[in-house]
């Protein structure tokens, strides 16, 4: 999932929580909150299509307790809902961010939970080693309003790359790493795990799949996307994952993607021009037919990138 906030450029609202680095640590500020680092003062938040970001932090940001979710107050908590376009397959993401995103949006405070804020943007020539990890949860205090199966709620966290060529047009490259998709039960009416694997064929409702490249104002954008983990997850229990990601990174350069929307380079170029300017974490709603609708929600406590 990726967000974009130029035109019609749909992406993912994500979270970044903290940043080492080999030999310097880029860690959170000291607060009683090492994961959303007290709530809302240190996280942007952003949305598809164009409503309020439906997002409650568990901590204020004098870092008091406001509210605990499925028993934990380190929290952002996401309610996406999906209202269905009568015309097309429609998409809606809600997602909290640290960092600038490619068109200069701060987090609040230049996501001020990142000590100085200087882990963004980071060189991606500073390291070859990336891994994340992340804690979120799926419930069913929401559910799809569909008994097609048609459709799905991801899970998922992303990375902006910018690469400012020309100091006017830019080249943007946006890797949503998915942890968890959901699906309609079938019997129920609500939500279930299911099980996908990386450029499964068989993978309706991934936003990126196949992976393809547009021109957007000028700008041209390039949506990668990766099934971090299938591993078995169940509504209301908190997961946490850790995933070396650098082959997936390097697999993002090198690859070659379907040309859409008056683009016409299928490659984005070396990887030493870009910087990593954004990590976002979110929940996203897809329909795969017309009229589709549905709500999903839950939360994350916690996600770093470290090299």
């Amino acid at each position: 999932m990726t967000f974009y906030n130029k035109a019609l450029l749909s992406a993912l609202i994500v979270f970044t929580i903290g940043m080492i680095g080999v030999g310097t640590v880029y860690a959170l500020t000291v607060t009683l909150d090492k994961g959303l680092g007290c709530g809302d003062r240190n996280w942007g938040e952003r949305d598809y299509p164009g409503n309020d970001p439906d997002v409650t932090f568990g901590s204020t940001w004098w870092c008091g307790d406001s509210s605990s979710y499925e028993g934990r107050y380190n929290t952002a908590v996401i309610t996406t809902e999906l209202e269905g376009d009568p015309d097309r397959w429609d998409i809606a993401w809600n997602a909290i961010y640290q960092g600038t995103t490619p068109w200069n949006e701060n987090a609040y405070d230049d996501g001020g939970a990142v000590y100085d804020n200087n882990a963004f943007p980071l060189d991606s020539d500073q390291a070859s080693d990336y891994n994340l990890k992340t804690q979120w949860i799926w419930t069913q205090d929401e559910s799809p309003n569909s008994n097609n199966e048609s459709i799905y709620a991801h899970y998922l966290t992303n990375l902006w790359f910018v690469w400012d060529k020309s100091g006017s047009n830019d080249y943007f490259l946006v890797i949503d790493f998915l942890w968890d998709q959901l699906e309609e039960d079938g019997y129920t009416g609500n939500w279930k795990q299911r099980y996908v694997s990386d450029r499964d064929s068989d993978a309706p409702g991934i936003q990126y799949y196949p992976v393809y490249c547009e021109k957007i104002n000028g700008d041209t954008v390039y949506h990668y996307n990766v099934v971090l983990d299938n591993t078995s997850t169940t509504a209301g229990v908190w997961n946490e994952r850790t995933a070396n990601i650098e082959s997936h990174i390097a697999n993002a350069f090198s690859s070659s993607y379907d040309l859409k929307r008056s683009c016409n380079d299928s490659t984005p170029g070396s990887r030493s021009n870009f910087d990593i300017v954004d990590q976002e974490s979110g929940i996203e709603v897809q329909a795969q037919v017309d009229h589709a609708t549905g709500t999903a929600k839950g939360a994350f406590s916690f996600s770093e990138l470290w090299y």
